[in-house]
């Protein structure tokens, strides 16, 4: 139990709503399964609780050793959050990281401790380019295992942690990662009744159950979300010429291609049917059509090799848009990402068109 001790009237007061406001988030995220809205309530719990200008989540790779940023939340900044996320950090680079990963306590940096400069000058460097007062990690522990971190901070002015605001830190922490572990079980279970059995990507239920779930968090929060519906073109004639079993390896191939070029965790990659894809891409900073783009490019510089000397490429045509935008439905916003893709058959294919309306 934490211990209390004498301080002013406006001190209680304040810590009283900062303990409230992470205890509602502890109640949130007892309620979720979902794992993208289990990391919004964490960041946004904790950001608000203390005031703070940006929460990130760390996942950790213990085959590299290192840290991937999987969800950012800054109020202020949602497009540099946004970005922020899929930013790799090893261990072996960054005391900073290392030292709150193995401590499992709450670790605080100032802009101006002369131990960051010298130990981390590359995080001091990226303090001064983002205009950061204070950085405080902590580590995701379940259990025995420390499965990520949770960095908080502020722009604004320089923040001080006490013990009792550090005990507390740890204990909403704590249950920060129980809830992740929990979303993570509960996700891997579902995902082996919505799974395609050729690609591996989500089937055509499960895309929309993620498109509803998205549109809903966005209705929220009110961070974009993006949608591409992705044909393969003349998939028909691909197959005339190197048969089925071809087929079926481009199929697989472009499926990897798409989850190796979108956000873990992030992004929803579904084979939609036969041979058309569906991306689902929450708060992307690029937007859809650029990200649209990018993977078209990637399918088309493909080379495929069957045989000994059978090669050939493919190419997609990729409609795009997004919600908020000419659509306010999941069936509605499929409809358009649908006729901007006919679209980019119509002019000839191996394109991208974003739909009117979209951002």
């Amino acid at each position: 139990m934490l211990r209390l001790m004498s301080r002013s009237t406006d001190d209680n007061d304040l810590r009283r709503k900062r303990f409230l406001a992470l205890f509602d988030a502890c109640q949130a995220l007892s309620a979720s399964l979902v794992l993208s809205e289990v990391m919004e309530l964490i960041c946004t719990g904790v950001g608000k609780a203390f005031g703070l200008s940006y929460a990130d989540i760390y996942e950790y790779s213990a085959e590299r050793d290192e840290l991937m940023v999987i969800w950012s939340f800054a109020p202020e900044h949602p497009a540099a959050a946004a970005g922020f996320v899929g930013t790799v950090y090893s261990l072996a680079d960054h005391p900073a990281f290392r030292r709150a990963f193995d401590e499992g306590q709450v670790v605080e940096y100032q802009i101006d401790d002369d131990e960051l400069v010298r130990t981390d000058p590359q995080l001091h460097e990226q303090m001064l380019g983002w205009g950061e007062k204070t950085i405080v990690e902590v580590g995701l522990r379940f259990g025995d295992t420390t499965i990520g971190l949770l960095s908080v901070g502020s722009t604004g002015e320089a923040l001080r942690f006490d013990d009792e605001e550090k005990e507390l830190l740890i204990a909403f922490a704590t249950t920060a990662a129980i809830a992740i572990h929990n979303a993570r079980l509960y996700r891997a279970i579902e995902e082996q009744a919505v799974r395609d059995g050729l690609t591996g990507l989500f089937n055509h239920r499960a895309f929309y159950e993620r498109l509803a779930a998205e549109l809903t968090r966005s209705r929220r929060y009110g961070h974009p979300v993006g949608l591409l519906m992705i044909d393969i073109d003349d998939f028909k004639g691909f197959n005339d010429r190197h048969g089925h079993l071809a087929g079926d390896e481009v199929l697989r191939a472009v499926a990897r291609i798409l989850v190796a070029d979108l956000r873990r965790e992030v992004d929803t990659a579904c084979r939609y049917g036969g041979e058309e894809f569906a991306v689902i891409l929450p708060d992307t900073p690029l937007g859809a059509g650029a990200v649209a783009e990018r993977l078209r490019g990637r399918i088309a510089a493909t080379t495929f090799a069957f045989g000994d000397n059978d090669v050939d490429t493919v190419t997609v045509s990729i409609g795009a848009t997004t919600f908020p935008g000419p659509a306010d439905t999941a069936d509605a916003l499929v409809v358009v990402a649908d006729k901007a893709l006919y679209a980019a058959k119509a002019a000839g294919k191996n394109r991208v068109v974003v739909a009117p309306g979209a951002g």
